[in-house]
């Protein structure tokens, strides 16, 4: 018999097995509690466990200081008495750093004078054999090589020099395998110390050299591990019985009602029941298991409803989407009909419209040279006047055609170049005074700076005259148009403002839509239209208000060119 577990190998079973276990509301509760519980008690120990520590130290600099004290005031005393004479005895030699620092009794027995640093000395080697404490003076100038510095004793003397409200230094040092706390403080030159060394040019005040305590800090580190073990064993039995706690309070308040309730509404889901039961908890489990069953009795209520209305809309929507699909495919074939109308008119058009308006020229020309002065003459000169006319009308109806055709197309052919639009808009002005003088209308040019946009020259020039030819149409004769352009929030804006009848309020939303027309005026309603294109490829605006005391403002914008670049520089495309 083949084992299974030998194909699939132990790690790929585990990893299937675990694949499939879900964890439930239970567990992901304990494991969160657990988490945000084990988080907030290691801060919590952490912190006491760093305040007992701090306090420790706090007690061990404490006791350094109080050494200090006591060794600076019995430093200060023998300093004050000239030092002290003591048995010259086995083991005592006389200070070789003092000169005649020997006498002799009348009994014959010798007495060593000793300095303070010698006597702290002699004091520092009892202590340290007790092996409690010892404590060194040390100097960067010193006169025994005994008080020569070690390097924490350099680095605090270099710092007490340079720093002088720096009291005191401490800090942590292994010596023998064992750790001591290091404390040094400075030693200041007072009037007892300049008998011995004012020779080395030091006033009072100055810092002699400092005095460097070793204390042994093992006690301390082994109560500070001690209180570590403690406060992890407590945090481990607190986490264990709060888990415990909540994990049995979960079970009997929580999983278990819900767990009634979800078999209840599996049953309804499986048909194994006609409603859901409601326990009887008396909190929030309770409301909800009673709007599951609530819920129910809606369902039931509605369920007999509820196929009928599905094959309702069902029918409904089928009927709606044949509607749709059939409109659409209309709306398809009339917009192609509608393209190929315009692609077909436009090809079949301007070479007849170009050829008549040539002819009747050709004719006019003939007939006004001839020397026929017959009335009969002057007639046909005016009906071919009017013929010509209409083919120039129908020509421009052609062309816009076209032309708005293409805009909406995305074809029509632009050539942008920078320009200064207060030129172009000077000589447009003076390109229809003709216009603007059989109405003896005058026009006021507002413009104060150079204006530098980019864009198509001709186009720009199509929109102010397509502007201001409706502008002299709605003008009264003897009236003023008044063109102002003028630089704000980074475009170009262009007002054209008119003396006319104004334009209607609801007739504003409709004023640049295509075959719109505003009184009996000819046109082919698609000069607004043809205006608006023109602005967006120009990525610009284009509108039109009411003015303040009559009449219409058309305006415009186009975005300013901030540097100017080289004149001759062109963007094509369509």
């Amino acid at each position: 018999m083949v084992n299974c577990y030998d194909d699939l190998g132990f790690d790929a079973i585990m990893i299937k097995i675990f694949k499939n276990i879900r964890p439930t509301l239970g567990f992901k509760i304990i494991v969160t509690i657990t988490i945000l519980l084990a988080v907030s008690l290691s801060v919590v120990f952490y912190t006491i466990s760093k305040r007992y520590e701090d306090l420790l130290f706090s007690q061990l600099q404490s006791q350094a200081r109080i050494l200090f004290q006591h060794i600076k005031l019995t430093r200060r005393w023998l300093a004050d008495q000239g030092g002290i004479y003591v048995k010259l005895r086995k083991g005592v030699l006389p200070n070789q750093f003092i000169p005649n620092s020997t006498i002799t009794d009348i009994n014959g027995q010798q007495y060593v004078l000793e300095n303070p640093a010698r006597i702290t000395r002699e004091i520092s080697e009892y202590s340290k054999q007790e092996g409690t404490f010892w404590y060194h003076i040390t100097s960067l100038k010193p006169i025994n090589p005994a008080n020569v510095p070690d390097d924490f004793e350099r680095y605090a003397l270099n710092r007490f020099e340079t720093e002088k409200d720096l009291t005191e230094l401490q800090t942590i040092k292994k010596i023998n395998g064992n750790r001591f706390f290091i404390y040094t403080a400075p030693l200041h030159v007072q009037q007892g110390c300049l008998k011995c060394h004012a020779s080395q040019g030091y006033k009072i005040g100055d810092i002699r050299g400092a005095i460097t305590i070793s204390l042994s800090a093992e006690e301390i580190y082994n109560q500070i591990d001690e209180n570590k073990r403690i406060t992890i064993i407590s945090a481990i039995i607190i986490t264990i019985i709060i888990i415990l706690s909540f994990s049995l309070t979960m079970t009997q308040l929580v999983i278990k009602p819900l767990k009634t309730l979800t078999n209840s509404i599996k049953d309804f889901a499986h048909n194994k029941s006609s409603t859901v039961e409601v326990i009887s908890s008396g909190d929030e489990i309770q409301d909800m298991s009673k709007a599951f069953s609530d819920m129910v009795y809606e369902l039931q209520l509605y369920h007999n409803q509820l196929d009928q209305k599905v094959k309702e809309a069902t029918l409904n929507l089928q009927h709606s989407n044949s509607e749709l699909q059939e409109v659409n495919a209309k709306l398809k074939e009339l917009n192609i009909n509608k393209s190929d109308f315009i692609a077909s008119i436009s090809h079949e058009m301007r070479t007849p419209l170009t050829s008549i308006i040539g002819a009747m020229d050709y004719i006019l020309k003939k007939i006004t040279d001839s020397s026929n002065s017959e009335r009969a003459m002057d007639d046909i000169i005016d009906f071919f006047v009017i013929i010509k006319n209409n083919a120039n009308r129908l020509s421009r109806i052609v062309n816009d055609t076209i032309d708005l055709e293409r805009i909406e197309m995305g074809m029509y052919e632009m050539v942008e170049t920078q320009i200064d639009l207060k030129y172009v808009i000077d000589d447009v002005v003076a390109g229809l005074m003709v216009i603007f003088n059989k109405k003896l209308i005058q026009v006021d040019v507002n413009i104060k700076e150079s204006l530098n946009v980019v864009v198509d020259e001709d186009r720009i020039r199509q929109v102010l005259v397509n502007l201001l030819n409706n502008a002299v149409n709605f003008s009264p004769v003897n009236g003023i148009i008044k063109i102002d352009s003028f630089i704000k929030d980074g475009y170009v804006i262009t007002e054209i403002a008119d003396q006319g009848p104004g334009i209607k309020r609801e007739d504003l939303k409709n004023i640049f839509k295509k075959y719109y027309k505003k009184g009996g005026h000819h046109g082919s309603g698609l000069g607004l239209a043809i205006c608006q294109g023109i602005i967006d490829t120009f990525k610009g605006t284009i509108g039109v208000r009411l003015g303040e005391t009559g009449g219409s403002i058309f305006y415009f914008t186009i975005p300013i060119v901030l540097e100017v670049t080289h004149p001759n520089l062109e963007r094509h495309y369509e």
